[in-house]
């Protein structure tokens, strides 16, 4: 008789999910479940199967076997039926899958937090890179500004005048003959030997 009351109310509980599903997949999300549990007696339903206070992201939480922020209707209803039922092998067999539904969403936020660490060191670069090029520029802004106004003065100033340059003229030209090679021997020498 307790089970077929249950079952009767199950259908309660599955008669409210779909009407709250929106695109009547059969799938539902947390916020649905909350416009449920605000607007209908979904609420006592649950606490006549011994459900615990729960609001629509736990609910989620329970049933959501691929991390994906929903569930099937199918699974919660079958779940409240059986949340105050003894413990079954089928039921380890819903932890086991829960426990990995768990582990793929840490392996899913530990791959989001390592694409986030990556951005954030970008962007930190950019930052530093960022900060030294505003300390260059503090440093050299006096030197930059002195060789700005050096560079206005010397554009500004006047053409100076072109020196005067002197007339190209030929080269001096000897008018001694140069002698031979053999009389300049013969004067060396002379000098060592003394003259004739």
């Amino acid at each position: 008789a307790a089970k077929e009351k249950n079952e009767r109310i199950g259908d309660k509980v599955a008669y409210i999910l779909h009407n709250a599903d929106k695109d009547g997949d059969g799938e539902i999300f947390a916020k649905e479940i909350n416009r449920a549990l605000a607007k209908t007696d979904l609420r006592c339903h649950l606490d006549e199967l011994m459900v615990p206070q729960l609001d629509g992201n736990e609910i989620i939480r329970f049933f959501d076997r691929v991390g994906l922020g929903r569930a099937q209707i199918d699974d919660i209803v079958a779940g409240v039926l059986t949340m105050d039922e003894d413990i079954k092998p089928s039921d380890y067999v819903k932890l086991n899958m829960w426990v990995s539904n768990l582990l793929m969403r840490t392996m899913t936020l530990g791959k989001k937090s390592s694409e986030l660490a990556k951005q954030v060191d970008a962007l930190r670069n950019m930052l530093v890179k960022a900060f030294e090029a505003l300390e260059y520029f503090h440093r050299t802004k006096e030197v930059s500004e002195l060789r700005g106004r050096a560079l206005a003065e010397i554009r500004s100033a006047p053409q100076a005048e072109l020196p005067k340059l002197r007339e190209w003229r030929p080269p001096r030209t000897f008018k001694k003959p140069i002698d031979s090679e053999a009389s300049i021997l013969v004067g060396f020498a002379s000098r060592f030997i003394g003259p004739k």
